[in-house]
């Protein structure tokens, strides 16, 4: 398994993964559980006492849509644009963005209020 040390990544991706999750307003057992990582694992890493493994890092651009780059060295934007080939407007790409951010609970929910909505005016 690779192991992404100091001597790979810059010294900041513990503070990326602790702003990251702040960003997301997720405590870090909440962060955690969206990546199969236990509170205290989540806080090692954030305090740079555990290495970053690439799967670790993986499975966080994966689950939060983060931009790969910008966890490993810092470059910016912060999220991935998966929207950006699509025709759409701005508004409609942000609140994309949005809900790819929500945990899947959370979208159930926010579909089916779009649902009963769109079922009321009819």
């Amino acid at each position: 398994m690779l192991l992404l040390s100091q001597k790979g990544v810059k010294p900041l991706i513990n503070t990326r993964i602790q702003e990251l999750r702040k960003s997301l307003n997720l405590t870090q057992k909440e962060f955690g559980q969206r990546l199969n990582l236990s509170q205290n694992q989540i806080s090692s890493l954030e305090k740079g006492i555990r290495n970053i493994r690439e799967r670790v890092i993986c499975d966080i651009c994966k689950e939060f849509n983060v931009n790969r780059k910008w966890l490993v060295d810092g470059e910016e934007p912060i999220f991935t644009d998966f929207l950006q080939d699509l025709d759409i407007d701005a508004e409609v790409k942000e609140l994309g963005q949005l809900y790819a951010q929500l945990d899947k609970d959370e979208q159930k929910i926010v579909k089916g209020m779009i649902t009963s909505l769109l079922k009321a005016k009819s």
